[in-house]
Formats: structure tokens, sequence, C-alpha cells
């Protein structure tokens, strides 16, 4: 008797050629329950229908089977209509003959500080909280239809939903009542108690969120949380969740590794300390280069020990990065890259001597980044409150762990770094045990075997 195929409905508003973090986790999820037999439709947004705006990398398009069937379902437009009518509003010139525009001017508050107009503040409530759980709000209901539509026509028996965000969880939900597939929910982030604030977070969204991670949590077949630590929280408020839960680490994907150069040997001189990705929120470099500029200005580190390179969008800390650089004299040593294609990101990271990971203000979450990290054999400095990334770091032996409040441990990390370089010439073991355990093969099989 020949043995059904399995099938998988992967949920994720986004997908390649968006470049986010979390697309990585599924392409691996895609290239390799594809390799072990498994049929996969993704149904994604259309996010050229979404408000908010995107970074692409076609590359990453090359990564998936040519077999996958890819669908955008593109959102409803009423919320951008709405924004673009705000957008009006905020760039009215304040012409006396424009009842809006009259209104929509400020005026100063007692404090000297100008305050929104009325009409201002009731567009910002509108907006924010129409958009809830997050900016794909409006993709949720067009993505319910079409999931629908999929699950009957081939009769599909698994949806795997992803976040963040968490509208893809809502979108799965709302199939799983409907028609009953086996439903794996995969948080590579907290949700509701994510650690991190949201400045455009109102208390209706806040409410939207709990309502709806409790219902994921209630109602998923089965739970994926990213690590140890985000599953110990979640368990803290419904220990029911043991039996149906389990940690799958994010990982990287060997197959991007394959091809790499290989790392340059070291000469003497500066080392070079290396940077990806966006800084954004609390991902502030302030901490690390006040710390860099107090030990050069001590006379503790010499200018030229190291070189900082900082590859990705910095646009949210542009100002403080040049203001720091030219506080210090940090110029000549400090590199901003705009973003690169992904690939030349891990090229990156294989020229440079360590790899430096921030991560302030959360204890539970840890940037994909890490693992990427890892698999190109180079020491990090990782910087973050005590929490997941101290226990990796310190469990793993990855290289130097400094807390995010405490300039001085900072620099103390950064001249310990120094001092290793010049002695030692920058050669860090990684254990191979260590680059077993986030095989993003492997891991992916654990994924597999919880489908039916």
């Amino acid at each position: 008797m020949t043995r059904e195929k399995k099938n998988l409905l992967l949920i994720s508003a986004n997908f390649p050629p968006v470049s986010t973090s979390g697309v990585h986790r599924m392409i691996r999820i895609v290239r390799y329950l594809h390799e072990m037999g498994v049929q996969i439709t993704v149904l994604t947004a259309d996010e050229k229908t979404l408000t908010k705006s995107f970074k692409y990398d076609d590359g990453l398009l090359e990564k998936l089977p040519p077999d996958i069937e890819v669908v955008r379902v593109p959102a409803f437009q009423g919320i951008k209509r709405l924004l673009d009518l705000k957008n009006r509003v905020r760039a009215s010139n304040g012409d006396p003959r424009s009842t809006m525009a009259a209104t929509a001017s400020k005026r100063p508050s007692p404090n000297g500080k100008k305050q929104k107009s009325l009409l201002r503040r009731t567009f910002d409530a509108i907006t924010l909280n129409l958009n809830s759980p997050d900016n794909y709000a409006m993709w949720i209901v067009p993505a319910i239809r079409e999931g629908r539509r999929l699950i009957a026509e081939r009769g599909i028996r698994n949806i795997l939903s992803s976040s963040p965000p968490g509208s893809a969880h809502m979108v799965a939900y709302y199939l799983k009542k409907q028609t009953g597939v086996h439903w794996i929910a995969d948080f590579r982030d907290p949700w509701a108690k994510k650690e991190w604030r949201n400045p455009e977070m109102t208390a209706f969204k806040r409410r939207v969120n709990m309502r709806y991670e409790a219902k994921t949590l209630r109602s998923a077949d089965r739970i994926i949380m990213n690590t140890p630590e985000m599953l110990d929280i979640y368990l803290q408020a419904m220990p029911e969740l043991a039996q149906r839960a389990e940690v799958v680490p994010n990982g990287y994907d060997p197959a991007d590794y394959q091809m790499l150069p290989s790392p340059p040997s070291r000469n003497g001189g500066p080392f070079c300390l290396l940077h990806t990705g966006t800084l954004y929120r609390g991902r502030s470099p302030v901490p690390f280069l006040r710390a860099w500029g107090e030990a050069v200005r001590s006379g503790c580190m010499p200018k030229s020990a190291m070189r900082v390179k900082f590859v990705g969008s910095v646009s949210n800390f542009a100002a403080e990065i040049e203001a720091l650089s030219r506080e210090y004299g940090l110029g000549d040593w400090l590199e901003l890259v705009p973003p690169v294609p992904h690939q030349q990101c891990l090229v990156e990271m294989t020229r440079a001597d360590a790899l430096l990971l921030l991560q302030p203000g959360t204890r539970i979450q840890i940037p994909a980044k890490i693992y990427e990290y890892i698999a190109v054999r180079k020491p990090i400095f990782a910087i973050s409150p005590p929490g997941v990334i101290s226990r990796m770091m310190q469990e793993y032996n990855l290289g130097w762990w400094a807390d995010a409040d405490d300039i001085d441990q900072i620099r103390e990390a950064l001249l310990d770094m120094a001092q290793f370089f010049k002695s030692q010439q920058g050669h860090w073991p990684i254990n191979a045990s260590v680059l077993e355990a986030f095989d993003g093969r492997r891991l992916v099989q654990q994924i597999g075997a919880m489908l039916v």
C-alpha cells in the first residue's frame, strides 16, 4: 500500500523576496520539509497592498524549491485610503480657508510643547486601532477566505502559522475553527508577552493581542517556542501547554555556508568587530559606542586596536552614532555600510574577526542572527540583559557577554577582546556539537515529526 503524501499550508505574513529576519526560518521550513517529501503551499501577504514599506532580496527566491506554490493575498485597501487622508491632513499648509487645515494646525500645550490637534489625535487613534493586532490586520479576512479555498480544493490536513506578526496566527485560528485541520503555531518571538515596547501599541491593540494569543495557545494542536526561556514564561501562565509545546530554535541553514569563501588569516593590526542587520527600537548601539569611546579616552585601549563595522540600516540611531563618533574621535575606525543582500552579509561575517550582537530590553528573545554568527565560527560579543542570550553565551562558550545596562562591563569586555586578538591572533574554537545543535535541517525534521 502506498503511503499518502503529507501536505502543509504554511501561513506567514512575510515571505521572500521580502527580506526580514523571519523569512529565513520560513525558507528552511519550506526547503527541508520539501526534501522530506511534504507537499507545501505558502499563504502570504501581497506586501504591495499593505501600509508599511519593505526591503527586498531577490536572491532569497533562489533558495526555494522550484515547484513550491506561493499564494500572495492582497489586503483590504480601506486603511490605506484612511492613512492617505491622514497624511494629507499632516501636509496641510494651515490655510485658514480650509476647515480641515485650520483644525489640523498644532497648538502649544501649557508646557511649551506642540500639541496634536483633535483631528490629528482622532485620525491617529482610528488608524492605530484599525491596525490590530498589527500592520497586517487588513490581510487577515482575505487570507482566511483564500486559505479555506486552498484547504478544501487540495485536501490539506496541516497548517503551520509563524509569528511575528501575530496576524498569521489569527488567520490560522479561524481556519482551524472552520475546517478542523491540524494546526502548528510557531512563536519565533513572544506575542502579547513580548518585552520590547511598541510605540504604536494602544490599549485596544494590547487587548486584541492578549485575546488572540490565548486563543492560539488553547486551540493549536502543537506549539513551537524559539527558546526554553520563552516556553517557561508561557508555561507559568498555562501549565497545560506542556503536553503540546516544545522548543525548536531558529538555527541556521547549512546550505547557506557551503560556497562561502574561506576566512582571511589575521596578519596583525586592528581586529574587526562586525554588526549585521537593522538597528531599531531598543536595539541601540549607544551603550556599546559609549563604552568603546570611554576605553579609548581613558587610554586603556588605543583607537588602532579595533575597527567597528555596521552593515545594515542604522537610520533610527544615525544622529546618535554621528554625535558619539565626533565626541570620542572614532570616525576613522567606525564604518557604516547600507543594507546588502543576505548572501553578501554572510560573506561580510566571514571577513570579520568577531561579531557584535545587540539585544537590550528583553530577557527571553534572541535575534536569529546569533545562529548565523555561530555558523561562521567566529567569536561573538553579545550585549543584552541577563537571560537567554547570556545563558547561551556561557553554555556554548561563544565569546564575550556584557550587561546592556552596564557601561563598565561592556568596556571591560572590549579590553579583554583587544587583549585576546593581540596575543592569540583571534582563533576561537566553536565546538562541533554547537553547530549540530542548531543545524536547520535537523531542526526542521523536528517540525516535520509534528505533521499528521
